[in-house]
């Protein structure tokens, strides 16, 4: 029993030995770690006196130096005041010891009283014997009568709590508990992350465990008067102990906790390797003593000799076992920062949206790296744009020609924000770069070309990046900056479909304002075709019937193409057909027209307008052309153009147009065209098909039927462009007198 008590005692200060020493060699200036790692040698002391102290009374001999140990075994309790300590300055330091930096002393002052008392006296009554009058200053006369009165006084006080000091520090330590479950309480709920409130309260609990195996040691035997030895006592606190470190330990590797976790998995696997050996060696060593008495001696160390190199065999399998079931229990899961920064690298390429990439990426990096804050900067035209933490509807921009950006354009790495500030001279991205508290700032490039930048704020532990993250965060901002371009190319298919949806609507709008049917009468035959070069054209044509014997016949082309275009010719065709029913004078509606697109519409909007009434019985048309292109007249195999023009409408308004009447003749061909018939250009010749072949093919074909002649004409020209589409729109009209 005894063997195992003292195993667990020494393998449990070991381990808590070596965990301090690792915490505090990691970063031996950094704070929390020196609190940490002092927090661990004080908890070390206890189970390490304990079996020391067990050893030396198991031997009769050793009965001074075990009162000694007893005494100096109270060293650990310093553990319940640096337990406050580290709930002050964890995870950051409280605004308390800000204002009072002294505090820390004043909380070892109870401790430091107690140890002395252990320390100089072995009973109360040593201190009485100081308050009898002829030991007591008494060769210094009645004039230092009130100075006896006040050491007598202090002297008698610290006798009586000589009496009651186990009891009072066993209290006193409950209370350090306490104000530390309280602290940490307090800051647990003043952290945003899950993460981070998850670690503080499996350390909470750690402590709590702690208190309740103290309580079962100390507190309960003493108030209660039960019967249990000082070093079963000393145990039942170690195995306490061991477990409060335990949490912590756990904390360390599964929550990131201190920013070690790395190193500190190495060598707790190490330490638990050979904690175990060294524990299992003390045993069988022990129990080889009892042994030996019916063994020789040469058969003892044979033993021993075997036990060692089973030892040393056994310890590279003990140590890969043990790192795997480390990796099993600790890393294998969704805590571990690693592999969330990894599962993150290939989650953001599946992302499409640039604002569910930005809260994406900062709430993963700050419950990840427990960073302040995490900006995500995005292009925004000639800058890059980031939203201030904190405040969404407010941002911050960085000029993409300014200092910070040149700079990491030319480094192309992760850089720290001291290294930038040294490097710029722009006072603006220096205040901008401080106030926002950046501390790193990685570039996110592809293909040559910067698309962002991701900048992360201190850590809330206010330790420094380690080599491990700065390797992580480089894959994720190269993984970003893939992911950038993958939106940026999705948004522009977005944008190329809505646009092609809108045109595609525009189209079917501009189809349905355009002439379907075409009047029918018997004295003239019409047709028509249009052909946009787009989805939505520039041409417009329109045929009414005004009266039984009047028919009404426009053709125009409006600047522009596309959605501006299509708006334009929607304009003209409700004016047109507005003015078109109430006035009987082709110049009067082409006036009304000009003035109405004048006045609602810009200088640059004007539109190329031929429209002209046909008398069917009397076979006359009277037309009014505002810088149209002149219709062409076949008449007994020649071609004509009918020559007048008048100002383009749209441009000025108040403008006086004229009209012209021509006399038709039966078997007259009347030829209405847009100049995507005569202005098609042949890229290998370089020469327009021009109104000259139009002519020619006009008086080759006026024969035909006039339902074929449109179709013909567009394949003459197209086979003249040598092209499957032509580069501007295309409309036809056709009339034949009969």
């Amino acid at each position: 029993m005894l063997n195992a008590i003292l195993t667990v005692d020494l393998t449990t200060g070991i381990l808590l030995l070596l965990l301090g020493l690792l915490i505090f060699r990691e970063r031996p200036r950094q704070r929390v770690n020196q609190i940490t790692a002092s927090m661990l040698f004080f908890a070390a002391a206890g189970p390490v006196l304990a079996s020391v102290g067990l050893v030396l009374e198991i031997s009769p001999q050793a009965a001074e130096a075990t009162d000694v140990v007893h005494r100096v075994f109270v060293i650990w309790e310093f553990f319940f005041p640096q337990l406050v300590f580290f709930a002050l300055v964890f995870p950051r330091e409280g605004k308390l010891l800000q204002s009072h930096p002294r505090l820390p002393t004043l909380l070892y002052l109870p401790q430091l009283y107690h140890l002395g008392l252990l320390l100089l006296f072995d009973h109360p009554d040593q201190i009485r014997y100081l308050i009898r009058p002829e030991t007591l200053l008494s060769q210094l006369g009645p004039l230092f009568e009130p100075v006896r009165i006040g050491i007598r006084l202090i002297l008698d006080a610290t006798a009586t709590l000589y009496e009651y000091h186990e009891a009072f520090f066993l209290l006193i330590n409950l209370l350090y508990v306490t104000i530390a479950v309280v602290v940490l309480h307090l800051n647990r709920s003043r952290m945003e992350g899950s993460r981070l409130q998850k670690q503080i309260q499996l350390i909470i609990w750690g402590i709590r465990f702690t208190a309740v195996f103290y309580v079962i040691a100390f507190v309960i035997p003493k108030f209660f008067f039960l019967g249990v030895s000082i070093w079963q006592a000393y145990t039942l606190t170690s195995l306490g102990l061991l477990i409060g470190a335990g949490t912590i330990t756990w904390a360390i590797i599964r929550y990131h906790f201190l920013d070690i976790q790395f190193i500190l998995r190495r060598g707790f696997i190490f330490s638990i390797t050979s904690g175990i050996l060294v524990a299992a060696y003390l045993f069988l060593y022990s129990e080889i003593k009892n042994l030996a008495a019916g063994t020789s001696l040469a058969q003892a160390r044979l033993i021993e000799v075997l036990f060692l190199v089973i030892a040393i065999i056994a310890f590279q399998p003990m140590l890969n076992f043990f790192e795997s079931v480390v990796d099993r229990i600790f890393y294998r899961h969704a805590g571990d920062y690693r592999k969330l920064l990894q599962d993150l690298s290939q989650e953001v390429l599946t992302i499409l949206d640039t604002e569910e990439l930005r809260g994406k990426i900062v709430n993963a990096l700050t419950e990840t790296l427990l960073v302040e804050a995490v900006h995500l900067w995005l292009p925004a035209g000639d800058h890059f744009e980031t939203l201030i933490w904190g405040r969404p509807e407010e941002t911050v921009r960085l000029p993409k020609k300014g200092d910070i950006v040149s700079v990491l354009s030319r480094e192309r790495r992760p850089m720290l924000s001291t290294e930038i500030l040294a490097r710029i001279n722009d006072p603006t991205e220096t205040r901008d770069l401080l106030q926002l508290g950046i501390e790193l700032l990685l570039p996110l490039f592809h293909r040559n070309e910067m698309l962002g930048l991701l900048t992360l704020g201190p850590k809330i532990t206010r330790t420094p990046f380690s080599y491990e993250e700065l390797t992580m965060l480089t894959l994720l901002a190269d993984q970003l900056a893939i992911s950038l371009e993958n939106i940026q190319l999705y948004q522009e298919k977005l944008e190329k479909q809505r646009i092609e949806e809108e045109m595609k609507v525009a189209r079917e709008i501009q189809q349905s304002l355009l002439t379907r049917e075409l009047p029918r009468g018997p004295n003239f035959e019409l047709y028509a075709l249009n052909i946009p070069s787009r989805e939505i054209g520039g041409d417009y044509f329109d045929v009414i019937r005004l009266e039984e014997n009047r028919i009404g016949i426009a053709i125009g082309d409006v600047s522009g193409k596309g959605i501006p275009g299509a708006i334009l010719m929607a304009n003209l065709q409700a004016a047109f057909r507005a003015y078109a029913l109430r006035y009987a004078s082709p110049r009067v509606v082409v006036s009304q027209v000009n003035d109405h697109l004048a006045y609602t519409t810009s200088a640059e909007k004007y539109v190329t307008f031929f429209y002209g009434i046909l008398e069917c019985k009397k076979r006359k048309f009277t037309f009014t052309n505002a810088g149209h292109n002149y219709p062409l007249l076949c008449r007994k195999d020649q071609v004509y153009e009918i020559q007048d023009s008048n100002l383009i409408v749209g441009v000025k308004p108040g403008m006086t147009y004229h009209q012209k009447t021509i006399k038709l003749q039966p078997g007259d061909l009347l030829l209405f065209y847009t100049d995507g018939v005569t202005e098609a250009f042949n890229h290998a010749n370089e020469t327009f098909f021009g109104e000259h072949e139009l002519k020619q093919f006009l008086k080759s074909h006026a024969h035909l039927h006039i339902e074929q002649l449109p179709s013909l004409i567009y394949e003459k020209v197209r086979c003249f462009t040598n092209k499957e589409t032509l580069e501007d729109d295309l409309t036809i009209i056709l009339l034949r007198i009969k």
